[in-house]
């Protein structure tokens, strides 16, 4: 369940909500996180855009750490992290994976559609931050992804017509 630092009056949001935890690579943890993500966006009374947008990047992400990384391998576990503050909604995805270089996720063809390879793009489209973080030396990779929930009125991600100062 996650944690929240209570601090606000009622209706607005708390503080802090923060949860860790670990999934395997079972691809039915993927409902598992939905739910969790949903709790922590009604522990902070979001809006069900907030909400969609966040659950399908992090499904998105989760099932390309499920699919790619481990291969639909149930014993090979990653981490969640997820905190969400009145700023921003927080997700970072940990997970091992030697072989990979985001620098290699290939740009889809939009004019040439094709079932797959969508992922990340979207990812990017709908998160306000996306960053992949890489140590070498252990192959451990972080997916650090981020939906800011200061300007309700803008719709996030990082396409071409997002405010470069920003």
């Amino acid at each position: 369940m996650p944690t929240t630092i209570p601090g606000a009056s009622p209706g607005a949001r708390p503080r802090c909500t923060r949860l860790d935890m670990e999934l395997t690579g079972n691809p039915r943890a993927l409902s598992l996180v939905r739910r969790i993500l949903c709790t922590c966006a009604l522990a902070q009374n979001l809006s069900p855009q907030v909400l969609s947008d966040v659950q399908l990047a992090v499904t998105e992400a989760c099932t390309n750490v499920i699919k790619h990384a481990f291969r639909f391998d149930p014993t090979r576990r990653f981490g969640l992290q997820i905190q969400v503050t009145a700023q921003e909604y927080l997700i970072r995805v940990t997970y091992d994976d030697p072989q990979f270089d985001p620098a290699t996720i290939p740009i889809p063809d939009l004019q040439h559609s094709r079932e797959g390879g969508l992922g990340v793009f979207l990812i990017r489209h709908i998160m306000d931050e996306v960053e992949y973080l890489v140590d070498a030396a252990t192959g451990t990779i972080t997916l650090r992804m981020v939906k800011s929930l200061a300007a309700p009125d803008d719709p996030g991600g990082q396409g071409e017509n997002r405010n470069p100062g920003r």
